[in-house]
């Protein structure tokens, strides 16, 4: 991951840190957990920058539903602040312990919620990050306006780190449902589960709506064949309403709700695929998703209304490889795009990490990294194209 550790107290520290990096022309990462972007470097950085100390709640108004925090805070360690209030930031990627929220960030990584939630770009309302020459950039709320022209909110937010490094972020947060239903109906075979999870999505204001393989089991709720999982919330009422619609059209739906409901959603966001040679990352528009995840030896997790899905290949070495030049040659035919999640290290030289965009966005990336980045310090070589 890095040839050397440092350890920022807060935001001076760090840009005086990456000032002095630059000065002597050592690459530098943000580490958090150090699961997230491992796979993706080939060769460590000279200065690994974990933002473990920097995990601080900086602010919190809960009536004005906003919350500034620092990036080495986990999402559980957040969560758990704002449920005291009943409040939540409806961002939810796997392992929410393991998992800091300037990971969830750089990554743009979502979960379920992505169907009714969207992605972490919608939530950011002000950012400051350490950049070009250690200086410190502040943009969104909190300050009068973006400058230069650029949205640096959203460049920031799935950049991978290799614009800058965030220090701090001004988040909107969400009062929680009062009441929730999770869903299960099962099939041998998942054409069936497909219209009806769209169904289902075209009637009701559904949280989320997955759609997992055999073998992407929960053991919570064991089952057979392919399962489809839709969440609900609202009031009391409003959950009484939407159950009668799902037993309408799915009258065979096992349906917890509650406490248990909670369980289960929490056992979805962490499920986990089998363990395999190559992991991606798809994303297509929903009705297309379905083909795309028709094949042999695949195994998967699919935000179904979302189109976006973690599909893990069986298979090791030239077989692998294989199956993810024809995964990614169906994706591109349905005008999506796919990305490597985990992928084994014997493998990494042969399968890029990321599609490559059409020339003249990949010149607009290039541009933008020249702009922020001059010196090619932060993150070389993890994002697309190499940059």
């Amino acid at each position: 991951m890095a040839q050397l550790v440092a350890e920022p107290a807060g935001a001076q520290e760090l840009a005086a840190l990456v000032g002095y990096c630059q000065q002597h022309g050592l690459s530098v990462a943000a580490l958090g957990a150090c699961r997230t972007l491992g796979c993706l470097r080939a060769a460590p950085v000279a200065v690994g920058i974990a933002l473990s100390r920097m995990a601080r709640v900086v602010a919190y108004e809960p009536d004005d539903l906003t919350v500034t925090v620092q990036p080495g805070i986990t999402m559980a360690a957040l969560d758990e602040v704002l449920a005291s209030r009943r409040q939540y930031l409806p961002l939810d990627p796997p392992q929410p312990a393991q998992t800091t929220l300037g990971a969830v960030l750089a990554t743009a990584r979502t979960g379920p919620l992505r169907l009714s939630a969207g992605t972490p770009r919608d939530y950011v309302l002000g950012i400051e990050f350490v950049g070009h020459g250690g200086r410190l950039v502040r943009a969104g709320g909190r300050v009068v306006k973006n400058v230069a022209g650029y949205d640096i909110m959203k460049l920031m937010v799935g950049a991978y780190g290799s614009l800058g490094i965030i220090s701090e972020v001004t988040l909107k947060i969400r009062p929680r449902p009062a009441a929730q239903a999770l869903v299960l109906l099962s099939a041998p075979g998942a054409q069936e589960l497909c219209e009806l999870g769209f169904a289902l999505h075209d009637r009701l204001p559904l949280l989320y709506l997955d759609l997992l393989s055999p073998r992407a089991e929960l053991a919570e709720a064991p089952r057979q064949g392919y399962g489809l999982i839709a969440g609900l919330g609202g009031n009391g009422a409003e959950i009484d309403a939407q159950l009668a619609s799902v037993r309408e059209l799915a009258p065979k739906a096992r349906i917890w709700q509650d406490n248990e409901a909670a369980r289960l959603y929490r056992a979805l966001v962490n499920l986990a695929l089998p363990k395999v040679s190559i992991e991606l990352l798809v994303a297509v528009p929903p009705r297309l998703l379905p083909e795309c995840l028709h094949s042999d030896g695949v195994e998967f997790r699919a935000h179904l209304g979302s189109g976006v899905a973690q599909v893990a290949l069986v298979g090791e070495g030239p077989s692998a490889i294989a199956a993810a030049t024809r995964l990614r040659a169906r994706v591109a035919q349905a005008g999506g795009h796919a990305r490597v999640l985990q992928i084994s290290r014997e493998l990494r030289s042969q399968v890029p990490f990321f599609d490559l965009p059409a020339p003249g966005a990949m010149a607009l990336m290039a541009r933008l990294k020249r702009a922020f980045d001059p010196a090619a310090i932060f993150n070389p070589g993890c994002f697309v194209g190499g940059l």
